[in-house]
C-alpha cells in the first residue's frame, strides 16, 4: 500500500477517484489529516492514477502513483492565477552555478555568451561519482529558487529530484529565447519537415551546432570541474527539448546513455525519417539507449504530439528495440505544460537509472 498526500490552501473536504488499470473508478473520501493535507491509501498494483476534488469546482491534474513521490501540493500560481499540482517535499536547495559561455558557432545573444545552470545536490561529495542529466529549457528546470518567477507552470522541478535521488548532477541549458525553435530542432538531408511547419523558424534547424557546444564547452567543464560517471549521461526535455533529447542520444550514443521525451515534437518530421535515423544509427554503434516516452492528449498540439508519439513508440516496437530499454506514459487529460510533465519526472529518472 502507498499514502498519498495532497496539500490544499483552503479546501475543507476532498475526494479522490481511483483510476484502476482495468479502467474502472473508485471513488472514495479522502482522509482529513489537519487544516490543509488529506491523504489516501492506494494499493499501487491496481492504481494507475487519481485525482482529488473538493467536491465543488476544483479538481486536481492527474497524480501518477509510482514510489518516487507521495506528497503533492494543490496551490494559486499567482501568473496564471488559478491552482495547479506541484510535488512537494521538503529538503535544502542544493547549489546553482551559472556559467557564460562564449558560443560563436550557434545562435547567440548580442554578447555572443550562453547561459548554463549547474545544480549540485545539497550533500555534493568531489570524491564521489555522479550521473549527469542535461536538460534542455535550463530555466524551466528549476523550481525553488529565482527561477521560480521566470516559469509560469513553476518548472518541472528538476532541483528537487536531485534531491530525492542525490546521486545526479542536473546541467539546465539556455533555451535562446526567440531562438529556441531553431536551436532545437534538427535538419539536413535526412530530415523532411512536414509541410505545416515548413514556413516557421523549425525549418530551419541549428540542432547539431547546440549538442555540438555542449559536448565540446558544456561537458568539457563540467567532467573538468565536477565528478561525473560517465556511463550515466543523458538528456531530458520537452516539446522542442523532447525532439532534441531523443535525436542528441541517438546522434552521440558514446556520450549518452538514456533520454527523457516529454510531450516530443515528433510531429515536426515525417514518421520514416525517425524510423530510418534510428535504425540507422543503432546498426552503427550497436548501442540502445534508454527511452522515456510521455505524452498528453488535451489540446490541438498536444493531440498532434501524442499521434506522433504512438508511431514512433510503434516504430520502436516493430523492430524489435528491447523491452526494457523504454516506456511509454500518457496522460489523456493532460495539457502540453509543466505541471504533467513534472508530474511523470520521478518515473522517468527511476526507468532510466
Amino acid at each position: 500500500m502507498k499514502r498519498v498526500y495532497l496539500k490544499t490552501d483552503n479546501w475543507k473536504n476532498a475526494n479522490c477517484y481511483i483510476h484502476t488499470f482495468d479502467s474502472k473508478v473508485r471513488r472514495r473520501k479522502a482522509i482529513k489529516d489537519n487544516k490543509h493535507d488529506f491523504y489516501i491509501d492506494i494499493n499501487e498494483k491496481e492504481c494507475e492514477y487519481l485525482t482529488f476534488s473538493n467536491g465543488k469546482k476544483e479538481v486536481t491534474n492527474k497524480v501518477y502513483c509510482n514510489d518516487v513521490m507521495n506528497t503533492y501540493r494543490y496551490k494559486r500560481n499567482k501568473i496564471l492565477n488559478k491552482n495547479l499540482l506541484y510535488i512537494e517535499d521538503v529538503f535544502s536547495c542544493g547549489k546553482i552555478e551559472e556559467i557564460k559561455f562564449i558560443d560563436k558557432q550557434n545562435i547567440i545573444d548580442k554578447n555572443g555568451q550562453k547561459k548554463v545552470w549547474i545544480y549540485t545536490p545539497t550533500n555534493y561529495d568531489k570524491n564521489k561519482k555522479y550521473g549527469l542529466l542535461i536538460a534542455f529549457d535550463g530555466q524551466g528546470s528549476f523550481y525553488k529558487n529565482r527561477f521560480e518567477k521566470k516559469n509560469w507552470y513553476g518548472g518541472v522541478q528538476l532541483d528537487l529530484f536531485t534531491e530525492l535521488f542525490k546521486d545526479f548532477i542536473v546541467v539546465g541549458i539556455d533555451n535562446g529565447s526567440i531562438n529556441r525553435d531553431k536551436e532545437l530542432t534538427m535538419n539536413g538531408e535526412e530530415w523532411n519537415i512536414v509541410d505545416e511547419y515548413k514556413t516557421t523558424d523549425f525549418s530551419q534547424g541549428k540542432l547539431d551546432l547546440t549538442l555540438d557546444f555542449i559536448k565540446d564547452k558544456v561537458l568539457e567543464y563540467v567532467k573538468l570541474n565536477y565528478s561525473i560517471d560517465e556511463s550515466r549521461i543523458g538528456m531530458i526535455g520537452s516539446s522542442s527539448g523532447g525532439l532534441a533529447s531523443y535525436y542528441g542520444v541517438f546522434r552521440n550514443p558514446e556520450i549518452y546513455s538514456y533520454s527523457i521525451c516529454l510531450s516530443p515534437a515528433f510531429c515536426l518530421f515525417e514518421n520514416s525519417d525517425f524510423e530510418e535515423y534510428t535504425l540507422k544509427q543503432i546498426k552503427a554503434s550497436n548501442k540502445y539507449p534508454q527511452i522515456y516516452l510521455y505524452s498528453g492528449k488535451v489540446s490541438a498540439l498536444e493531440k498532434n504530439i501524442y499521434s506522433s508519439t504512438i508511431a514512433f513508440y510503434d516504430m520502436l516496437k516493430k523492430n524489435n528495440y528491447p523491452l526494457d530499454k523504454y516506456c511509454l506514459k500518457i496522460n489523456p487529460n493532460a495539457s502540453h505544460n509543466e505541471e504533467a510533465w513534472r508530474l511523470v519526472i520521478g518515473e522517468a529518472l527511476k526507468f532510466c537509472r
